[in-house]
C-alpha cells in the first residue's frame, strides 16, 4: 500500500516549515525529523516537545495525523509539552478529572506531605512556646529554647511553605527564651502591658464579659462575614468554609440559647464536624456540577475541557473550605472539652469525648489524599493533644507548678516525636497494608465510640434514672 502524505505547516516562535508527512505514521517518529526542519538544537530531547492546534489541542505522540482528522493545510505548532495547548473538549469527563487532579493538586506523599508535616510540626512548636511562656524559669526557657532549636532544624531539613512556616516558630521561642531567663512569665508581660491589672485569665464574665450566646452570636456573625468576603472575591473555597463554619456556629448558638452548658454545646458541634467530614467528598462532586458533566459525557455530548477544569477546581476549593472549616471548629470543640473538669460520676466523659474526638479528626484525614484536605485535619488532632498534655498535670493531681511544666513539656515533645517519626517515614508495600487494616479499624471505633460518649456527656442515664425514680 501506497503512502500517503498530509502536507502542513509547522511553526515554532519565529520559524515555521512546510512540510509532507506520512499521514499513517506516529507523531513521536516524526518529531526529531521536523526539529532538524526548524533547525532546533540536537541537544533537545524530542518527547520534550509537543504538537498542537487550537482546535484539538495537543497531540498525542502516539497518534497519527489521519487517526486525529489533520486534514492538508493544516498548522501545528511546535512547543514546549507543558505549553502545548490545551484540548477544547474531553473524550471522557472522569479520566481528565483524574488527570487535572493528579497534575494540580499536591498529594500527600513525597516532598508535599514531608512540608505538610512541618507545618503540623510549626503549630506543636508555636503551642509549646505559648505554654512555655506561661511556664515558671527555667522551664519557660528551656522549653523555649528547645522548641526553637527543633523549628530551625525542621526548617533546614524540609523544603517549601510548611518548612518556612516550622523555621518561623523560632522568633517567638527567641522571645520567650528572653522573657524566661529574667524569671517572668508571659502573664508578667501582660499585666505590666496592661499597667498592672488582672490577668487575661482573670476577667470576670469571659472574655470581654461576654455571655456565651453573645459569644457565640460574635462568632455566627464572623463566620457570615468570612463567607460574604469569599463571595466578594471570588473564592469558592473562602465561601463554602464560611458557610460550614456559619452552620457550626448556629448549632453552638442553637445548643447554647437551650440552655446547654458549654461542653455540651462542644460536644454536639464535634460531633456534626466529623459528620461532616464525610460527606465533604459528595458536596464537592455534587457542587462543582461534575457529575452533571459525567451524565453529559456518557449521553455522547461534548465536553468542553476549560468546563471540566473550572468543575475540578470548584470541587477542590469546596471540599478544601469545607474540612478547614471543620477542623479548625473541630479542633476548638476537642480543647473545650479537654480542659472541662466537673464533679460526678460522669465528670470523666467531657475531657474523653474530647480526646476521642480529637483523635477522630485526623484519623479522618484518611479519607483524603491531598495535601489542603489531609494537613489541617491533622493539625486539629495536633491541637487536641496538645490540650490533652495542658491538663494531664492536673489529671494527675501535680501540684508542682515546676513539674507540672516539665510534664507537659515532655508530652508535647512526646508528640513530636510521634508525629515527626511517623510524618518524615514510609513503610514498606506489606507492613503499610497491615498498618492501614489496623487504622481502618481504629478509625471505626473512634468515629463509633462517638455515640455513647456523647450520651455519658449530657448524662442521659442519670436522667433517665432521675425521670424513673
Amino acid at each position: 500500500m501506497a503512502t500517503r502524505f498530509t502536507r502542513v505547516t509547522v511553526v515554532a516562535d519565529d520559524r515555521q516549515v512546510d512540510v509532507s508527512l506520512p499521514a499513517g505514521t506516529a507523531i513521536g517518529e516524526q518529531l526529531p525529523m521536523v526539529l532538524r526542519l526548524l533547525s532546533v538544537p540536537p541537544t533537545a530531547a524530542p518527547r520534550g516537545w509537543a504538537l498542537s492546534t487550537p482546535e484539538l489541542g495537543r497531540v498525542p505522540i502516539d497518534s497519527t495525523l489521519d487517526g486525529i482528522g489533520v486534514l492538508d493545510g493544516t498548522v501545528l505548532f511546535l512547543t514546549p509539552a507543558s505549553e502545548a495547548a490545551a484540548q477544547p473538549f474531553v473524550d471522557d469527563v472522569e479520566e481528565t478529572t483524574a488527570e487535572l487532579v493528579a497534575a494540580d493538586v499536591p498529594l500527600f506523599s513525597g516532598a508535599d506531605r514531608a512540608s505538610a508535616v512541618a507545618a503540623v510540626l510549626g503549630l506543636l512548636f508555636l503551642g509549646t512556646v505559648v505554654i512555655s511562656a506561661l511556664a515558671p524559669a527555667p522551664a519557660s526557657w528551656i522549653g523555649a529554647a528547645l522548641a526553637g532549636m527543633a523549628a530551625l532544624a525542621v526548617g533546614a531539613l524540609v523544603p517549601g511553605r510548611g518548612g518556612s512556616f516550622a523555621a518561623a516558630m523560632a522568633a517567638p521561642a527567641g522571645a520567650v527564651v528572653v522573657l524566661g531567663a529574667g524569671e517572668r512569665t508571659a502573664v508578667d508581660l501582660f499585666a505590666a502591658v496592661a499597667g498592672g491589672g488582672a490577668a487575661v485569665g482573670q476577667i470576670p464574665g469571659g472574655p470581654v464579659g461576654l455571655s456565651a450566646t453573645q459569644l457565640m452570636f460574635v462568632v455566627l456573625a464572623a463566620t457570615l462575614g468570612l463567607a460574604g468576603a469569599g463571595l466578594a472575591r471570588g473564592r469558592t473555597g473562602m465561601t463554602v468554609g464560611g458557610i460550614t463554619a456559619a452552620v457550626l456556629a448556629a448549632i453552638g448558638l442553637i445548643a447554647v440559647a437551650a440552655g446547654a452548658p458549654g461542653y455540651r454545646m462542644a460536644a454536639i458541634v464535634g460531633l456534626v464536624c466529623v459528620v461532616l467530614t464525610g460527606f465533604a467528598g459528595q458536596l464537592a462532586l455534587g457542587g462543582a456540577g461534575l457529575v452533571n458533566l459525567m451524565t453529559a459525557d456518557e449521553r455522547g455530548e461534548r465536553v468542553p475541557r476549560v468546563t471540566v477544569v473550572k468543575a475540578v477546581e470548584r470541587g477542590q476549593a469546596i471540599a478544601t473550605g469545607v474540612v478547614w472549616a471543620v477542623a479548625v471548629f473541630g479542633a476548638v470543640c476537642a480543647w473545650m472539652l479537654l480542659r472541662t473538669k466537673l464533679s460526678g460520676s460522669v465528670g470523666w466523659a467531657p475531657p474523653v469525648f474530647g480526646g476521642v474526638l480529637a483523635l477522630a479528626l485526623a484519623a479522618r484525614s484518611r479519607v483524603f489524599t491531598r495535601v489542603r484536605q489531609v494537613a489541617p485535619l491533622l493539625g486539629a488532632g495536633v491541637f487536641g493533644a496538645m490540650a490533652a498534655a495542658t491538663m494531664l498535670p492536673q489529671w494527675l493531681g501535680t501540684e508542682s507548678a515546676s513539674a507540672a511544666a516539665i510534664s507537659t513539656l515532655g508530652i508535647l515533645a512526646l508528640i513530636g516525636i510521634v508525629v515527626a517519626g511517623t510524618g518524615f517515614s514510609s513503610l514498606a508495600e506489606i507492613p503499610r497494608v497491615r498498618m492501614q487494616r489496623f487504622l481502618d479499624a481504629g478509625e471505626f471505633i473512634l468515629v463509633l465510640a462517638l455515640i455513647p460518649l456523647l450520651l455519658m456527656v449530657f448524662d442521659t442515664i442519670g436522667a433517665l434514672h432521675r425521670l424513673l425514680t
